[in-house]
C-alpha cells in the first residue's frame, strides 16, 4: 500500500514537471515575435539558430513569422536566423517548403529578403522539383545590377547546381554567364568563376575568349 501511495506521489510529481516545462516551452516560443521585432546583431543571429537546432516549433513559428508578418524588420530577421540553421536543420525542417521558400524569393514583394532566401535554397542538396521559373528567374536576374552583390552570387550558385542533370540548362547558363560585363563586383565574379569551372566540368564548353585577363580557371 505505501508503496502504491509513493508510487502515486512520483507521478503526480512528475506530471506537475512535465507542465511546467510545456508552459515554460510555450512561453519561449511565443517570444520569438519580441526577439525578431529589433535590431539583431550576427552574435545574436547565430546564438538564435544554435537554439533552434532540432526545435521543430520553434523554426515553425519563425518561418510563419518570415512569410505572414507586416513588420519589414521582423520578417527580414527571420529570414536572417533561418538563414543561419544548419544544413541538418534546413534539411530535416524546411526542405517541405521548398516551394514556398521559391515562390517568396521570386516574389517582388519584400524583395530586401531576397539574398537570404536564396543563401536558405542553395543549402538543400536537391531540388525536390525542379522549378523552371526559380532557374529562368535567376538567369534573368544574375546581370541585374539592382540586386544585391550577395543575391546575385547565390544566384550564380543556385543556377549552377539546379542545372547540373540538364546539359542543355547549362550551356545557357554558359552564355549567360559569359555574357556578364566586365568589371563585376568581386563576390560576383568569384561565383561566376567558380560556376564556370563546375560546368567545364560536365562538359560544357567554354567561351575561354570572353574574358580579358585570362585567369579564369
Amino acid at each position: 500500500m505505501e508503496e502504491c501511495s509513493r508510487q502515486t506521489a512520483f507521478f503526480h510529481l512528475m506530471s506537475g514537471i512535465f507542465v511546467i516545462l510545456r508552459r515554460m516551452n510555450i512561453e519561449i516560443h511565443s517570444d520569438w515575435r519580441q526577439r525578431l521585432r529589433v535590431t539583431l546583431s550576427g552574435y545574436l543571429v547565430t546564438a538564435y539558430a544554435d537554439e533552434l537546432h532540432h526545435d521543430e516549433q520553434g523554426i515553425e513559428e519563425v518561418c510563419e513569422i518570415m512569410f505572414n508578418t507586416e513588420d519589414r524588420r521582423m520578417s527580414r530577421n527571420a529570414a536572417w536566423v533561418l538563414a543561419h540553421l544548419s544544413p541538418e536543420d534546413k534539411n530535416i525542417y524546411l526542405i517541405s517548403r521548398y516551394d514556398e521558400l521559391a515562390d517568396f524569393a521570386m516574389s517582388p514583394v519584400k524583395h530586401e529578403n531576397r539574398g537570404l532566401l536564396f543563401a536558405i535554397l542553395i543549402d538543400f542538396p536537391c531540388c525536390p522539383e525542379f522549378r523552371t521559373d526559380l532557374f529562368d528567374f535567376c538567369l534573368h536576374h544574375i546581370a541585374d545590377a539592382k540586386m544585391s552583390n550577395s543575391c546575385r552570387s547565390y544566384m550564380i550558385k543556385l543556377a549552377t547546381r539546379m542545372c547540373i542533370p540538364y546539359p542543355e540548362l547549362a550551356s545557357e547558363l554558359v552564355l549567360c554567364l559569359e555574357m556578364l560585363p566586365p568589371g563585376l563586383p568581386a563576390s560576383v565574379d568569384s561565383a561566376r568563376r567558380s560556376a564556370l569551372r563546375e560546368l567545364k566540368k560536365i562538359g560544357c564548353k567554354i567561351d575561354w575568349k570572353g574574358y580579358i585577363d585570362g585567369t579564369v580557371f
